[in-house]
């Protein structure tokens, strides 16, 4: 299976199966599942490490505000800083080469405790296992999906899928009827309620897809049109792909201020490495070149196996800041940062970086 998360919430609904039919198989059933994990593990290494190095981040740096969390886009808007502070405090983390853009921490009970603290998500998870109650519930389809999908949350993001909602609260009403023992009949106002949420629902899909099919001519557009893009702000500007979109055309139009003004509104949102690089690009283009250095130095710490930022910093100390002893420090960074995925670019990156190193490094 592709996804080792749903095969991880099916061993556990097995197992919690076997030990309430036959408790004799129960024994090997967990050592069953005790070898699984580590075959789980080792079979996307790279992806098992970056996910525990999130929760590592996250669980370090994301509990200031335990309490009461840091507000809807409180991961959005903080981890990738979390992470470059990381890597500034542990230079030689082997955390470095499986690191990359995070927009979520694969585990819907950490994003829950960042954006909303812990008595949230403390009581849904309170209710929940008050709800399941005792073992039996391993007999109940409806409990069993309740479940497994509480068990895939804790390394996946499957709220983000409004499928899994839906299946969600069907399950929940569903269970909850037949525990009454009695279905109550539908009232006309509860009735007229039901008729028109899917209404109102397919209403705003249906408007919802036609502003992005014009914000997809817009972008496919040759010609960019700044009046088009600021009326289509006015509908999906709460969107940070459009704020991303904006800055990045505003940018290749020469319009370097107005793009930052932009990214402002992107970054009250979320923090990401691309748009810290156009952040970056735009400041050298306007030259001011000491705020350049800041966010080229934030994005090369935010992912140190990327070398775009790097090289931009050794451009800059080559030829304006002509500061000898920066630019040997950021060439031996660039020659010292395995090649995670070879191309043209990074090889000549790499092997510009080592001719100077050969004729003025230490």
């Amino acid at each position: 299976m592709k996804s080792r998360s749903v095969f991880f919430a099916i061993l556990i609904i097995g197992l919690l199966y076997i030990f309430k039919k036959n408790r004799k198989l129960f024994v090997s059933s967990l050592v069953v599942l005790s070898l699984s994990i580590p075959l789980l593990f080792f079979l996307k290494e790279d992806s098992a490490n970056g996910r525990l190095f999130i929760w590592q981040t996250v669980l370090t740096s994301g509990v200031e505000d335990i309490l009461f969390g840091f507000g809807k886009h409180g991961f959005s808007q903080n981890y990738m800083l979390w992470q470059a502070e990381y890597f500034n405090r542990h230079v030689e983390s082997d955390y470095s080469q499986v690191a990359d853009q995070v927009n979520n921490p694969f585990n819907e009970y950490l994003l829950c405790l960042v954006n909303y603290g812990i008595i949230i998500p403390g009581l849904i998870v309170f209710g929940l296992v008050k709800w399941l109650n005792k073992l039996d519930f391993i007999f109940d389809p409806s409990k069993v999906t309740v479940f497994f999908i509480m068990v895939f949350a804790l390394f996946s993001y499957p709220f983000h899928y409004y499928f899994v909602i839906v299946i969600l609260m069907v399950c929940l009403n569903t269970t909850n009827r037949r525990m009454s023992n009695h279905s109550l009949p539908l009232k006309k106002p509860k009735i007229v309620m039901v008729l028109s949420f899917p209404l109102v629902a397919l209403f705003c899909i249906g408007n919802y897809s036609l502003m992005e099919m014009e914000w997809r001519r817009e972008t496919d557009s040759l010609n960019f049109n700044e009046i088009s893009y600021h009326r289509l702000e006015k509908k999906i500007g709460d969107i940070s792909e459009f704020q991303h979109d904006f800055a990045y055309k505003l940018h290749h139009a020469g319009k370097f201020k107005q793009s930052n003004r932009q990214i402002e509104k992107y970054e009250s949102r979320r923090t990401s490495y691309d748009v810290t690089l156009l952040k970056a690009s735009n400041y050298l283009e306007l030259k001011e070149y000491g705020l350049a250095i800041v966010n080229f130095n934030l994005a090369k710490k935010m992912i140190p196996s990327r070398f775009l930022p790097k090289y931009e910093l050794y451009k800059i100390y080559s030829a304006v800041c002509e500061n000898h002893q920066l630019k040997v420090k950021i060439a031996e960074e660039i020659a010292q940062t395995p090649l995670k995925v070879k191309t043209s670019y990074t090889i000549s990156v790499k092997a510009e970086a080592k001719r100077f190193l050969s004729i003025h490094g230490k």
